[in-house]
C-alpha cells in the first residue's frame, strides 16, 4: 500500500517541461508574484565560494549554487574567479548560469504552475547523453532523456520525501537521499561531473537578496 501511494504521488505529474529550470522560496514562486521589470539570476560555479552577478558579489555555498539575484534586464556580466561572461537577460524571467570549461551555460527556469505541488529541476552538467531521473521508491522515472548541458522540470505532489538516482542506460551515475518536497517550493538537482564519475547535489531554490 505504501509503495502504491508513493508511485501515484510520483507519476501524477502536473507537467514535465523539457526546457530549463525554476526558482525559489515562497515570495518568488509565481510569475505574478515577482517584479515584472526585473530578471532573476543565479550561478552554479566550480571550486569557488563567491561569484558576481551584475556587479553584485554573492556567496556560493558548498553545493556550488548561489541564490537568485534580481537584476535589470539587458546585458549583464557574471563571473567567478578569473572567468567572466556577458549575458543577456529578460524581465520577468529566472535564469541559472552554470559554469563549465568553456564558460557559462544558460538555463531558463520555469515557474511553479500548481502551488499545491513541489517543483523538481534536474540539470545534467555532465557529458552523459540521455540521463533519466529515477525514483527507487516508485520504480519509475520522474524525468527522462535529459541530454548533456540541458535540464528538465517536473512538478510532484507534496509534501513527500523521496530519494533520486541519475541513470544512463540503466546504470546509476549518482544518487541523493531524503529529498524533502514541500508545497510551493522548488528543489534543484544538479548532476555534476567529478574526477571519478558524477555526483547528484540537491539545492532548495532561494534568493540571495529577496525582493
Amino acid at each position: 500500500m505504501i509503495k502504491s501511494v508513493l508511485f501515484l504521488s510520483c507519476v501524477a505529474l502536473v507537467s514535465s517541461v523539457n526546457v530549463q529550470l525554476s526558482f525559489g522560496q515562497d515570495a518568488g514562486l509565481y510569475a505574478n508574484a515577482i517584479d515584472p521589470t526585473k530578471a532573476y539570476v543565479r550561478v552554479h560555479v566550480i571550486d569557488a565560494d563567491q561569484a558576481s552577478i551584475a556587479g553584485v558579489a554573492v556567496a556560493v555555498p558548498e553545493e556550488q549554487v548561489s541564490g537568485y539575484v534580481s537584476v535589470p534586464p539587458g546585458s549583464i556580466q557574471i563571473g567567478s574567479g578569473d572567468n567572466a561572461a556577458d549575458m543577456t537577460v529578460e524581465a520577468g524571467t529566472y535564469y541559472t548560469f552554470a559554469q563549465n570549461a568553456d564558460g557559462f551555460v544558460q538555463f531558463v527556469d520555469p515557474a511553479i504552475a500548481d502551488p499545491s505541488k513541489a517543483e523538481v529541476l534536474f540539470y545534467n552538467l555532465t557529458d552523459k547523453a540521455s540521463v533519466n531521473l529515477f525514483v527507487p521508491a516508485a520504480k519509475t522515472n520522474a524525468i527522462t532523456n535529459v541530454n548533456a548541458g540541458t535540464s528538465q522540470t517536473v512538478e510532484l505532489r507534496a509534501p513527500l520525501t523521496l530519494s533520486f538516482e541519475a541513470q544512463a542506460e540503466g546504470v546509476t551515475l549518482a544518487a541523493v537521499s531524503d529529498v524533502a518536497l514541500e508545497r510551493k517550493q522548488a528543489v534543484s538537482l544538479f548532476l555534476n561531473p567529478t574526477a571519478d564519475g558524477a555526483e547528484l547535489v540537491q539545492v532548495i531554490n532561494s534568493f540571495a537578496n529577496p525582493n
